[in-house]
């Protein structure tokens, strides 16, 4: 009569190994990826959001419009920027 051997060695080998590393690799990347991209689209938000406001209320807040016009060129060079 044969035995048959537990699944859990075939389990174990799912999450060791080469092919393991390469996996949880490229779902670091991926979340990486997404959290660069949402952090990017708050920025562009936050800065679109600024843009809006006339002048009177960047004052209030301590800002110029010279500043906020500014800061839609560095929006530009973000877009440029990928995840380090």
């Amino acid at each position: 009569m044969r035995t048959i051997a537990p699944a859990q060695s075939a389990s174990f080998t799912a999450f060791s190994g080469p092919a393991a590393r390469l996996r949880r690799a490229a779902a670091w990347a991926l979340g990486a990826l997404l959290h660069w991209a949402l952090e990017t689209r708050e920025r562009m938000r936050q800065r679109e959001a600024l843009a809006k406001l006339d002048d009177h209320l960047l004052k209030d807040i301590g800002l110029m419009r010279w500043q906020v016009e500014q800061e839609d060129v560095q929006q530009v060079i973000d877009k440029l920027n990928w995840p380090s």
